[in-house]
């Protein structure tokens, strides 16, 4: 059976900004069309910190954009060649000229993995509660955040802020466009949702052993089709693995299992 090998350097050349996604979610049309099949095993090199998978405890470093990127969605997002600006729950939006406000209108029938629709109040709650990294200054030049209609939301901005699209849509950056479900968060509180997170991106979490494992599973009503149907992150912080540091990323699609050795970012061979 095929096997696939991704550093982080392969990765980064797609112009994708996570290394989940790439392998098996393409473009939104004919979602319907696709039934997810196989499984996919990435090796971690370090153990796996739970606030990782809460967009709300963003801290700013390029790493929570791999999970994120698996179990959340953002309204506008980096993928593959487009920067921060790419329409994902928002199928629409608009940046004022004078860049003193910015509308968005999300995708029909959004869903989250517990089934609640994805709602303008979720997206307005997720923004005015986000505390990780940029949100002063995110908070400090919001106006406001007004709900327009049942998919439209306008910020607007007590100044021009020129910044706010690439700051809400990079996820190496910052969370704060990252949409959570409000009253399911507010209802568990951050800790319980770093357990037993939920959120409307491509996969939701089955099963997780703190630190060390999450598995994953195709989420049906996602928007984008999606290929492979059994996802999990196994941390592996040995010592051959820290060696090559952040490049190493061992995986075998469609087989249970994973690579046992870890490539270094420039070794093309397969891993073993």
């Amino acid at each position: 059976m095929e096997k696939t090998t991704l550093t982080r350097r392969t990765v980064l050349r797609t112009g994708v900004a996570t290394t989940a996604l790439a392998p098996f979610v393409r473009g939104a049309h004919a979602a319907a069309q696709v039934v997810p099949s196989g499984s996919m095993v990435l090796a971690w090199h370090t153990n796996i910190a739970p606030r990782w998978l809460d967009p709300q405890q963003h801290d700013g470093g390029a790493t929570p954009d791999n999970f994120l990127n698996v179990l959340h969605d953002a309204l506008i997002k980096n993928f593959r060649d487009e920067l921060y600006d790419h329409p994902a729950l928002a199928e629409h939006y608009e940046f004022a000229e004078d860049a003193k406000s910015a509308t968005f209108r999300l995708r029909p029938g959004l869903k989250f993995h517990n089934g609640a629709p994805v709602t303008p109040e979720d997206v307005k709650w997720s923004y005015e509660h986000y505390a990780g990294a940029w949100a002063k200054a995110l908070h400090d030049k919001t106006d406001g955040a007004e709900i327009l209609d049942d998919c439209t939301l306008r910020f607007t901005f007590k100044g021009p802020f020129l910044d706010f699209p690439r700051l809400i849509g990079t996820a190496n950056v910052s969370g704060a466009g990252w949409i959570v479900p409000a009253k399911y968060y507010q209802e568990v509180g951050q800790d319980g949702f770093a357990q037993k997170p939920i959120g409307a991106g491509p996969y939701r979490l089955v099963a997780q052993q703190p630190g060390t494992r999450l598995e994953f599973e195709a989420f049906d009503d996602y928007y984008r089709p999606v290929h492979i149907k059994s996802f999990t992150i196994v941390s592996v912080p040995e010592a051959a693995t820290q060696g090559a540091g952040r490049c190493v990323f061992g995986l075998s699609a469609g087989t249970p299992g994973f690579a046992r050795s870890a490539c270094r970012s420039g070794d093309r061979k397969q891993c073993s």
